[in-house]
């Protein structure tokens, strides 16, 4: 359902597209925004069970050298109650980039990333019995096109590989980005992360929606 939503909320952008002459994408920005979404926690050999989650999460981006390299850092928390499992998820990341422009309207980026994610569970009566603390960290490489199909709407999308603890871990991220002013946008988005460490696996899901102000 939500990867329904991502879809159909990216179409929407496309459809008011048209042809209007557009410029390219902004790379100096800070955005706040709201999460809502569903993780699953699993440890092998006691089980696993699914808990809806909300939180938020702060990411700022700025270019250097001319625009042609982009530094980009970003924090989340997000948790959830549900089942007699209570359960904290945070994490932050950050790297820097080369921007590739093609075209007036459409930028590609490539990245390299350090992220560092923690889990803790205060309450784990259902599958373990106990409470539990651990993190995963490690590098990523992610690569993203973002086009700005009108004056007022951006699509983008990302895709990122994450090694060390995240043992080849694929992301997803896609969303569009609708401008009120020269300065200030709402953007919506759909995130996808999984990965397995020591036998614990969380499979988080999430959707955005986030206020953006352009520097």
């Amino acid at each position: 359902m939500k990867r329904l939503f991502a879809f159909v909320a990216v179409s929407i952008g496309l459809m008011v597209g048209g042809i209007a002459q557009a410029s390219a994408p902004v790379y100096d920005y800070l955005e706040f925004a709201w999460g809502d979404g569903e993780i699953e926690f699993g440890i092998d050999g006691l089980g696993s069970a699914d808990i809806d989650q909300d939180g938020f999460e702060i990411e700022g981006s700025m270019t250097i050298l001319d625009g042609d390299m982009y530094l980009v850092g970003s924090y989340y928390d997000v948790d959830g109650d549900e089942f007699g499992l209570d359960i904290d998820t945070d994490g932050y990341e950050f790297g820097a980039g080369w921007i590739f422009n093609s075209g007036d309207n459409t930028s590609y980026d490539v990245s390299v990333r350090f992220r560092d994610d923690e889990y803790t569970l205060s309450d784990c009566t259902v599958i373990c019995g106990f409470g539990l603390t651990d993190d995963a960290d490690g590098l990523g490489f992610v690569a993203g096109v973002r086009s700005n199909v009108t004056d007022n709407v951006e699509l983008f999308g990302r895709i990122g590989y994450y090694t060390s603890d995240y043992e080849g871990t694929v992301t997803l991220d896609l969303g569009a980005v609708f401008a009120v002013s020269d300065n200030f946008a709402i953007s919506v988005s759909y995130e996808d992360f999984d990965f397995d460490d020591d036998g614990v696996e969380i499979e988080l899901d999430l959707f955005q929606i986030g206020a953006r102000w352009y520097l």
